[in-house]
């Protein structure tokens, strides 16, 4: 406990044998940056090419692995920003819509 103090315990039920699994977890994880997403509604809109190609523009130096990844996390941030001007937030709007249609059927 002392050397791990954010791992929580489970103990599974027994199935054959008379011993149960204990699964040790990390509460704490970090699964590093989170993945580049691309909406379907982005690739309907006609700026989202032209804004898309912009990325080569990015003033990035060092390797080719680097640049990428730099040059890919700062579209990333960009089009974070391009969504909420263009688009508003969609996941608000999802959840708004779907609160809507769930007050209309009751």
């Amino acid at each position: 406990m002392d050397l791990w103090p954010d791992n929580k315990q489970f103990i599974l039920s027994r199935s054959v044998s008379n011993h149960c699994a204990i699964i040790l977890k990390e509460s704490i994880v970090d699964w590093g940056p989170k993945l580049f997403r691309c909406l379907d509604v982005w690739q309907r809109d006609g700026r989202f090419k032209d804004f898309v190609h912009n990325w080569i523009s990015y003033e990035v130096q060092g390797g080719w692995i680097f640049v990428f990844k730099e040059k890919m996390k700062n579209l990333k941030a960009d089009l974070k920003i391009w969504n909420k001007d263009i688009f508003g937030n969609v996941n608000h709007v999802g959840e708004d819509l779907q609160k809507n249609s769930k007050v209309g059927h009751t």
